[in-house]
């Protein structure tokens, strides 16, 4: 069983498999050693679902190249995604303008209120996680 992704086991001297480790435990997911599965599993930079309720990247413009508003706003639209906890940022503050999905009733990824007065909200093209082969 190899524990690191495939593309690393070449080049990494912690390559571990077979009888050279056959006792080798790990305490925590041998990826988390990497900061692969907190990347992705954290949504940095890509979405684990449709859904992006997890998504933390970056991206704050919507598909038609709208700059998105500040979460913490309330012009040029109110809403009422006040709360810190609906955020995978963990606040309002540190969402920013970054797309994100703070309603749970929403499943259709990543989105934002843009900064046009004409239009209230669009979503944002954030892609998806690519997976990670760990075993």
């Amino acid at each position: 069983m190899h524990f690191l992704p495939k593309f690393l086991q070449k080049r990494s001297p912690y390559f571990f498999h077979g009888a050279f480790a056959p006792s080798i435990t790990w305490s925590r997911h041998p990826c988390q050693y990497l900061g692969l599965i907190d990347r992705c599993l954290l949504g940095i930079g890509c979405k684990l679902d449709y859904s992006a309720r997890t998504y933390r990247g970056q991206i704050r413009s919507t598909v038609s190249g709208r700059m998105c508003q500040h979460w913490s706003a309330q012009t040029p639209h109110s809403h009422d995604f006040k709360n810190n906890t609906a955020y995978a940022d963990g606040s309002v503050q540190r969402a920013e303008n970054f797309c994100r999905n703070p309603d749970p009733t929403f499943f259709a990824g990543a989105w934002c209120y843009t900064m046009d007065s004409s239009i209230r909200w669009e979503l944002c093209d954030v892609p998806m996680c690519l997976p990670i082969d760990c075993d």
